[in-house]
């Protein structure tokens, strides 16, 4: 890579993000940055989200 450029983010495929108010969080999410819950999850034992970020998901 040349010196004077940056590396670029290109894609991003997961990220986990612990909250402790997870209504206000969809809330913010959604309305803020526009995110769409993806519908078919696993289940787990604990309550959460996923957000459909990139078209590889």
């Amino acid at each position: 890579m040349p010196p004077d450029t940056e590396p670029a983010l290109t894609a991003l495929l997961k990220a986990e993000i612990l909250v402790s108010d997870l209504p206000n969080t969809r809330i913010f999410y959604e309305s803020v940055f526009g995110l769409t819950s993806l519908p078919h999850r696993p289940a787990w034992p604990y309550a959460r989200e996923w957000y459909v970020l990139n078209v590889h998901q």
